[in-house]
């Protein structure tokens, strides 16, 4: 995606925004992060969230990707991924519910 933004700068049409090109290069950190600690991975979520805009909408079209209007960045904390959270009884009511399993040797499962 820096590369687009590289582009843009020499487009009359656009403009180079440092704003995305640091974005860009954040979420290409957070990517790696994640990947190389899985406890990070299993702290923090990265999401997307797309509701249509009202421009979007006017014009007729459902574009997520160039619908910038419409989307907003989540940097989620799942409770899952704090220990001490594992241990209480609530927490392994929000973990069946989300879908998440956990492997035998964790805390909470060898009582």
């Amino acid at each position: 995606m820096t590369a687009v933004e590289v582009v843009d700068g020499f487009s009359k049409k656009f403009r180079f925004s440092m704003e995305d090109a640091v974005a860009n290069a954040v979420g290409a950190a957070f990517a790696v992060l994640v990947e190389k600690y899985p406890r990070v991975d299993a702290l923090l979520d990265f999401r997307l969230l797309y509701q249509r805009s009202d421009d979007a909408k006017r014009v007729g079209e459902t574009d997520v990707i160039a619908d910038f209007s419409g989307q907003t960045y989540l940097l989620a904390v799942k409770a899952d991924g704090v220990p001490r959270l594992r241990e209480l009884p609530s927490c392994d009511t929000w973990s069946s519910r989300s879908g998440t399993t956990r492997s035998a040797t964790s805390p909470t499962t060898a009582r």
